[in-house]
């Protein structure tokens, strides 16, 4: 099974190039997609030494729809920017996807700075109710499809595919640990960061509207530049 890496970038010249290496010397995959969202830096330069690039309307969910569209391998996997995949990745995922009756999974968590609230907050992640985007969400390209993607009308399109892939069976959760760059939390504050996930996972899962949920969102980012 081939394995397509699908990454959804905007203004990521900080990241890309240490994620592109990483992959092309430890992991090797079939291809790897960068969607571009109307990047003003250097890219999609960048990525263009290492990787197949498209682009598309801003908006994540958006990008890796137009990523997965263009996937040509069996297997789609989707990473961000910031988030470097464990030793053995591409082997791990084909295993667990093969012997299995299931057709998705995805990683565990780990951040790149060591701190006590951050390894509580990734923790959680070993349970099969948690997932957000960063954690290495992979899917055969059939059922992705099957599912209809991922839904641009959504405000978290990473929590809202994962609800709608609950429904249909339990992905496989891989013992093995992304490493993401902890830049949201220590940008907004570790405790604050967390607090402001965790009311969006539960506010998700009730299913308040668009409306309010932007509403919500402008109140707990107010103090944001």
């Amino acid at each position: 099974m081939n394995i397509s890496i699908i990454i959804p970038v905007l203004n990521e010249e900080e990241f890309i190039t240490s994620t592109l290496e990483d992959l092309a010397c430890k992991h090797k995959p079939y291809e790897v997609i960068v969607v571009d969202g109307g990047s003003t830096d250097n890219t999609c330069k960048i990525a263009k030494k290492y990787a197949k690039v498209f682009h598309s309307k801003s908006g994540r969910a958006v990008q890796m729809n137009v990523g997965a569209k263009h996937a040509n391998g069996d297997i789609l996997l989707f990473l961000h920017a910031d988030t470097k995949l464990p030793k053995g990745a591409m082997q791990k995922i084909r295993e667990a996807l093969s012997c299995s009756k299931v057709s998705s999974g995805r990683f565990r968590l780990n951040f790149d700075t060591k701190h006590l609230l951050l390894q509580f907050y990734a923790y959680f992640t070993r349970f099969l109710l948690f997932s957000y985007g960063d954690q290495g969400l992979f899917i055969k390209k059939e059922l992705f499809e099957k599912l209809g993607g991922f839904r641009e009308n959504v405000l978290f399109e990473d929590i809202d595919f994962y609800q709608r892939l609950l429904n249909y069976e339990k992905p496989v959760i891989l013992n093995d640990c992304v490493i993401t760059s902890a830049r949201r939390f220590l940008k907004r504050g570790i405790v604050k960061q967390g607090m402001i996930d965790v009311v969006f996972f539960f506010v998700c899962l009730f299913g308040l509207n668009n409306k309010s949920m932007t509403l919500l969102k402008k109140w707990l980012y107010a103090d944001i530049r």
